[in-house]
């Protein structure tokens, strides 16, 4: 599968604090040390409130680019592959989204691989069910009574009447005595996408990242 679609490019490359780069006197560490002198004191405290304490443990960095080489959207992987940040994401305006740097720069300063739009995109919502405070943290195979249905049915209300989730959209798959109607929510801070099938005399419905 190709990591470029009709819009996107997705690559992931070592950060460059990374231990490993770091014994690297390369283009790449001069490049940096003067980035890291110039411009990180002004911008990244303000630009990423949330992240600034975790940016120098991110081991890969993933960027979502778009067809003008601009970075978009970006997810900093520490060091068990896990991610620890993704940006834009509430007042963090970003780290590479938030620079001059395109992708032909970011070519020539780090060894690029790519990536499918399905992979940056399952890191991006793994933070947004780990770590964002607003979205659900935890999927849900089956409603397995009533009382269930009505906990979380309060707690999508809820969530819906202050803004953190947004309706997307409700369809009909048009295949009887399937999975019939289903609805599309959204996070509206991570961008995670669930499904919601509520239960009824067929089954007992579920709740899961789309």
């Amino acid at each position: 599968m190709s990591a470029v679609n009709m819009s996107f490019t997705y690559i992931k490359f070592e950060s460059p604090n990374s231990e490993a780069q770091k014994e690297q006197p390369s283009k790449l560490r001069i490049w940096f040390e003067h980035f890291c002198e110039e411009y990180l004191p002004h911008v990244i405290p303000r630009a990423n409130p949330d992240f600034d304490n975790l940016i120098d443990k991110v081991t890969f960095w993933l960027l979502e680019i778009n067809k003008e080489g601009i970075p978009i959207r970006e997810v900093g992987l520490g060091s068990s592959g896990k991610p620890l940040m993704i940006m834009p994401w509430n007042d963090n305006y970003g780290y590479w989204s938030d620079n001059n740097l395109k992708l032909s720069d970011l070519k020539n300063l780090f060894s690029i691989s790519e990536l499918t739009e399905v992979e940056f995109q399952n890191y991006w919502y793994e933070f947004g069910n780990l770590g964002c405070q607003t979205c659900f943290h935890a999927e849900i195979n089956r409603f397995i009574n009533q009382r269930t249905w009505l906990e979380f049915d309060l707690e999508l209300t809820k969530k819906l009447g202050k803004g953190d989730m947004k309706h997307v959209i409700t369809v009909h798959d048009g295949i009887p005595d399937k999975d019939g109607e289903f609805t599309i929510y959204e996070c509206s801070n991570c961008e995670t996408k669930w499904k919601l099938k509520e239960p009824d005399e067929r089954g007992n419905g579920y709740f899961n990242i789309n």
